[in-house]
């Protein structure tokens, strides 16, 4: 049997539970003002004081946030007698640690190679997403596969290795 506080969940619409739960607050205050300091309770200020609270509450938690949806790409097999290599660095800024990983597959999918490594004192994304490339070229080279596509999610990365500038820093 479900508790009241789950059919409230799902009977009562989430303003009308946020407008009763401020509510409460603000009656809770007033009676323990009237209670403990003796103070004359009001119950438009109450009730105005609840509105406020609940307006307060509500632009800091908006109830309907709309997500950006990103398309959904799916990953296709590489062309026949090819070979396609994916990589994806990840960071996490708060710890400064961060990590690779790339995986090689033929033509039916089937995983051929990987690699995985952990970093530490990371910087940003694209330090991780560079160091995966790296790791990428160096798997591909140490196990002499040819006729590879790489694939990777960081248009930075796809941009610098397609530039015809160089960088002398």
């Amino acid at each position: 049997m479900p508790t009241q506080a789950a059919l409230a969940k799902k009977y009562v619409p989430v303003d009308t539970r946020e407008l009763f739960y401020m509510l409460l607050w603000a009656l809770w205050v007033e009676h323990n003002a009237t209670v403990w300091r003796g103070s004359t309770f009001r119950p438009l200020n109450t009730a105005a004081w609840a509105s406020k609270l609940l307006s307060d509450y509500q632009a800091v938690h908006p109830t309907h946030v709309k997500r950006k949806m990103r398309q959904r790409t799916k990953w296709l097999l590489p062309p026949s007698g090819r070979l396609k290599l994916n990589t994806n660095g990840v960071y996490h800024g708060s710890t400064g640690q961060g990590g690779i990983g790339a995986v090689t597959r033929d033509e039916f999918g089937v995983c051929l190679a990987a690699i995985a490594r952990p970093f530490s004192h990371v910087s940003s994304a694209f330090q991780m997403e560079l160091e995966a490339m790296r790791a990428c070229l160096l798997l591909i080279i140490h196990q002499g596969m040819d006729g590879v596509d790489i694939e990777t999610d960081y248009a930075t990365v796809v941009t610098a290795l397609k530039g015809n500038m160089e960088d002398l820093s």
